[in-house]
């Protein structure tokens, strides 16, 4: 089987590499989506981020790129008969600087070029048939863990010193992108009302250039208070792991928020979570087999990780408690699925 990917490689998200590599070592041809690769059969085109073409800045770059996005797809299924699946990590873009009726064009028009769609939970395949009014070929297939990407990491005992927190210090991590939906300004500000010199708040990732403003926002808080550590640019694994490493909980309070790669990561590096209470998340909590993710609640996120990083988590083997994030059953169920599209052709 020969499938093109957009993308099959990723310097900033492992996901995309363990799930190529692994398809690959059990036989499947993949390759990047390139206008190279578009003059010769191709059985699946697999798109993870469609919604890229709705980030642009200007309405006519977004145009532009949908224009070429649209037909590469017409090509590939007129002149090849291949199929086209989505994972639908996300229902529509963070960024909503774009008018309503431009995303509700692109999708309208993406939607009826799609032969099936990969779902990472159940609630966001729900939440997806209600928006589009639309039921596909679909299959659940959880988001992978990230237990494997670090196996090989070792930790530096004198990294925690280095950033000058004491081994009594509480830490707080929120590690990733820095975007706006991920509300870091309000994280800080709520931090900021604890009155706890022991309690350390960490912020480490890369802002790019479409949010600058919010890079402004966390700068200027982060200089109110000296227990708040901003650690500005690429964060590689190595430096995750020394992370992680030091931190009690990890805390995410999204705006909004369909699936979040940032809480597979934090639960494969044992470090517990306090994330929004939505449907998604609940359903997480559900399926991991350790009181290891706690919900914000109403009370004030300040309150909530007070409660939550005095707990005393009983943490265990990730690969346990994250057995259903497996990469032997996610690579065993993408491949399921994508014969079974491939299957519309022939059988």
């Amino acid at each position: 089987m020969r499938v093109l990917a957009k993308p099959s490689q990723s310097i900033n998200n492992a996901y995309i590499d363990q799930l190529y590599n692994g398809l690959t070592e059990l036989g499947v041809n993949v390759s990047e989506l390139s206008f190279r690769n578009l003059f010769s059969k191709s059985d699946l085109l697999h798109i993870h981020w469609p919604e890229s073409v709705l980030t642009k800045r200007s309405l006519v770059a977004s145009a532009s790129s949908f224009l070429r996005f649209y037909l590469t797809l017409l090509w590939m299924k007129i002149f090849f008969g291949t199929k086209i699946i989505w994972t639908v990590h996300n229902l529509q873009p963070h960024e909503r600087h774009l008018p309503e009726w431009w995303k509700n064009f692109f999708y309208n028009r993406f939607l009826k070029l799609l032969d099936g769609c990969i779902f990472l939970s159940a609630s966001s395949k729900q939440l997806f048939e209600k928006k589009y009014n639309l039921a596909v070929v679909s299959s659940i297939i959880p988001h992978g863990h990230y237990c494997d990407v670090f196996n090989d990491v070792d930790l530096d005992e004198e990294f925690r010193k280095s950033l000058g927190i004491k081994e009594t210090d509480k830490v707080l991590g929120h590690y990733g992108r820095i975007r706006r939906y991920k509300n870091i300004p309000f994280l800080i500000s709520e931090f900021m009302k604890i009155d706890d010199q022991n309690m350390k708040l960490i912020i480490a990732g890369k802002c790019p250039r479409s949010e600058s403003s919010i890079l402004k926002e966390i700068k200027t808080l982060v200089e109110k208070d000296d227990r708040v550590l901003f650690i500005h640019g690429f964060v590689s694994n190595y430096k995750l792991a020394q992370l992680f490493n030091i931190t009690n909980l990890a805390v995410f309070p999204y705006e909004d928020i369909l699936n979040s790669g940032s809480a597979i990561l934090s639960l494969s590096l044992k470090c517990p979570i306090l994330v929004p209470n939505n449907r998604h998340m609940l359903e997480l909590k559900d399926q991991v087999d350790k009181d290891l993710v706690k919900l914000i609640s109403n009370n004030g996120l300040d309150n909530d990780i007070i409660e939550s990083i005095k707990l005393d988590y009983d943490i265990g083997n990730a690969n346990d408690y994250l057995e259903g994030f497996g990469w032997d059953k996610v690579l065993s169920k993408t491949l399921k699925f994508y014969e079974t599209v491939n299957c519309h052709r022939d059988c």
